[in-house]
């Protein structure tokens, strides 16, 4: 509920994380699993947490 923003970085091939909370000047990275789809340079997550974040953003509307 504190997220503000979580994105997934584009041309980089390990799904890698943006992480922003509210209320914190900080940014946070992070990385799941080595399970991706690399297509022309995007990077789509198919690991089980990256179907997981993607579920949370659309409950959460960020």
């Amino acid at each position: 509920m504190e997220v503000e923003s979580l994105s997934l970085i584009q041309f980089v091939y390990l799904p890698l994380y943006k992480l922003k909370v509210k209320g914190d000047n900080k940014v946070y990275w992070f990385n799941t699993e080595n399970q991706f789809i690399n297509a022309g340079g995007f990077t789509s997550d198919t690991s089980e947490m990256g179907d997981l974040i993607k579920k949370k953003k659309r409950e959460l509307g960020i």
